[in-house]
């Protein structure tokens, strides 16, 4: 994934969650991406399909970290690391959760590629705001305009990266 400041990215592998790969920009999680794949609900795989079962599967996680979710801006854009012709769907939002130790913002934002006729890829995206709330949500921009749209996904992967024992509920 071609990410800015390549050199302060870090591959990681996040707890309680399935991934095909994950980052991290610098030691303390100043931001987050995460890549997901899944086996399609309809053959083939499209950004329908694939957008509405990882959204079914986010609310209910989200629910269960008490995180409220504000409803999303979506675009769809040329998909520049994908076939010619590809588009793929990216949603930006923002999070939130309230504790008894404050209120915490996440901007985020995820994709979702038509990458395979038999899996679905989504990449993900979220920027803490505790540290600089003031640049969170351009830094989550920024990510979502130059990052996202340029994802490269080998072609004909889909059942390799299924077999990393994703999480995402039926």
């Amino acid at each position: 994934m071609p990410l800015p400041d390549a050199d302060r990215w870090t591959h990681v592998k996040f707890w309680g969650v399935t991934t095909v790969a994950g980052w991290r920009y610098g030691d303390d999680h100043h931001a987050v991406a995460a890549a997901f794949s899944f086996a399609s609900t309809k053959a083939p795989a499209t950004l329908d399909s694939c957008g509405a079962r990882f959204i079914r599967w986010g609310k209910s996680n989200a629910s269960a970290f008490e995180l409220s979710v504000g409803e999303p801006r979506i675009d769809e854009v040329a998909w520049l690391g994908g076939p010619t012709g590809a588009r793929v769907r990216i949603y930006v939002l923002d999070a939130e959760r309230r504790s008894v130790f404050g209120l915490h913002r996440y901007p985020s934002a995820f994709a979702v590629y038509p990458a395979w006729t038999d899996a679905c890829l989504v990449v993900g995206v979220s920027v803490p705001a505790d540290d600089w709330p003031e640049i969170a949500g351009e830094v989550r921009d920024r990510l979502v305009r130059d990052a996202l749209p340029a994802f490269v996904a080998k072609p004909g992967a889909g059942q390799l990266a299924l077999e990393a024992a994703i999480d995402v509920d039926e």
